[in-house]
């Protein structure tokens, strides 16, 4: 069938709209995915508690504190879920990921909202962030990257001056963390020996996590 010169150039048109539309369909499902993963857990309840619990301790065990094991538990019942359900193995996996990265966000979003905390207690954050990510690996085939609450822990323990050096959605959360509170030196400012020493570059190592998720406090 001979085609005339207008026809083949709508023709053309048409498969580059199909093309534009079809490159941004990973993008959209990306999306998609983020907003279900959101859903997925109630993180409401265990933000809460590690908001209005006492991060003043004097001292620092091997104990981490009993939020880790609840998150560890809703983790271990969605794996299970998103597994009855047959979910396929790319999907589940982008799930996974988004999960645990909207873990690390409700984190920092407990962690900075504390009212004080001592050496001990930017410690015993420490303590928990890493028992969490032993739990997370024996429960996920492959553990994704937590930039986000790693990068804010080791804020922590920078000089106030240096801490704009970090992620700036860190940051964020850090200058709620520090503003107008009577206690702001004793936050950050003092070094510990529990943690190696933090340059600004070695705070921020990793990046900033998820650079299209929104700024903080825009969960």
């Amino acid at each position: 069938i001979r085609r005339t010169p207008a026809e083949i150039r709508r023709d053309e048109g048409a498969l580059v709209q199909i093309e534009a539309a079809a490159s941004i369909v990973p993008a959209m499902c990306r999306q998609i995915f983020r907003g279900v993963a959101r859903g997925m857990l109630d993180l409401e309840p265990i933000v809460a508690a590690i908001r209005n619990r006492s991060w003043a301790v004097k001292e620092v065990g091997t104990q981490h504190s009993g939020y880790v094991d609840q998150l560890l538990g809703h983790v271990s019942q969605l794996v299970d879920s998103l597994g009855a359900l047959g979910v396929p193995a790319h999907i589940h996996r982008v799930l996974v990921d988004e999960v645990v990265a909207v873990i690390g966000e409700q984190l920092v979003e407990g962690f900075s909202h504390t009212k004080k905390v001592s050496d001990e207690g930017r410690a015993l954050m420490s303590l928990d962030v890493k028992t969490l990510q032993a739990g997370l690996r024996k429960l996920l085939a492959e553990l994704p990257p937590m930039p986000y609450v790693e990068n804010y822990i080791r804020a922590l323990y920078l000089p106030s001056e240096q801490v704009r050096a970090c992620d700036s959605r860190s940051t964020w959360h850090l200058g709620a963390y520090l503003g107008g509170s009577p206690v702001a030196d004793s936050r950050v400012g003092a070094r510990s020996s529990r943690v190696p020493d933090a340059s600004p570059d070695g705070a921020c190592d990793g990046g900033g996590g998820r650079g299209d998720t929104a700024q903080a406090k825009q969960f």
